[in-house]
């Protein structure tokens, strides 16, 4: 079931973020626009249509942050891995996205230390 569920968030994210998905959304605003314009929209479809409209707005801010949580997790595991495979890395760098604000920018003055030494 996890599976199906992520197979379907990443069709719709790919399908949300595409330039189709955008030409659907903006014919359907402007469609609706035309609509409540020349007044022909009871406010019973109003009502409806704003709760459908809120209901898909959380769905994809909802997506999107799966998206970058997978994103970021996959980055931090590739850097990971290069940590791994360089010689004279510092395995606690690899840990880096656990530690506090203070800590990570305690580390970036060290790297600026290095690179002026160098």
């Amino acid at each position: 079931m996890s599976e199906r569920i992520r197979h379907l968030s990443n069709a719709a994210t790919h399908a949300a973020g595409s330039a189709r998905g955008l030409m659907v959304v903006a014919a359907l605003s402007l469609a609706w626009g035309i609509v409540t314009a020349t007044g022909h929209a009871s406010d019973r479809a109003q009502i409806l249509v704003n709760l459908l409209l809120s209901i898909l707005t959380l769905l994809l801010a909802m997506l999107i942050q799966a998206s970058q949580n997978r994103d970021g997790a996959a980055v931090h595991a590739k850097l990971g891995e290069l940590l791994v495979a360089v010689e004279g890395a510092r395995n606690e760098v690899s840990e880096i996205d656990q530690a506090t604000e203070a800590e990570i920018a305690a580390l970036r003055e060290e790297q600026r230390a290095r690179e002026k030494e160098e």
